[in-house]
């Protein structure tokens, strides 16, 4: 399945906070950009899916491009792995300029009986290091290496 999106909006009175003390534009903001997604299966046990986003306008500093991607593996019905990666374009919300940065993954999820399921993740498979943000040299560092696991019980 293919999909593309144009999304256009019109911000009336957004608020500024950088530079400080934050103040009410009395313009409208005008923000829009292109997404593209695509998914489906290569035979009966691979998934894929890709995503990309295009900011033509854009509230201040966002990154122009963001895209993401995965490949689920299915080798029986109860069990699924896979592997991912998120790309983030250069920005600054609003602070120092930040460097783009890519994260790899891998995940999986084993259905224990019908209605527990067992998950694991592991982010950032790289160790990338990366901020989130650097407003006024106050850095956020993006999470390193992390592994996730955990349980989902429906009743």
């Amino acid at each position: 399945m293919v999909s593309a999106t144009w999304f256009e909006n019109s911000i009336a009175n957004r608020i500024r906070s950088s530079p400080t003390p934050p103040v009410n534009l009395p313009s409208d903001t005008p923000t829009r950009g292109l997404e593209f997604a695509l998914n489906g299966a290569l035979g009966e046990h691979l998934a894929y899916r890709l995503a990309w986003t295009w900011l033509g306008a854009s509230l201040d500093d966002q990154p122009e491009n963001t895209a993401t991607s995965s490949i689920d593996w299915r080798p029986s019905e109860k069990l699924l792995l896979g592997i991912g990666a998120s790309y983030v374009d250069e920005r600054s919300y609003g602070g120092a300029p930040l460097d783009d940065y890519l994260l790899l993954r891998l995940y999986g999820n084993y259905e224990l009986r019908e209605n527990v399921t067992l998950h694991a993740r592991i982010e950032n498979l790289a160790d990338e290091s990366y901020e989130l943000s650097n407003f006024f040299g106050l850095r956020i560092p993006g999470a390193g290496l992390g592994f996730f696991a955990g349980v989902t019980a429906e009743f």
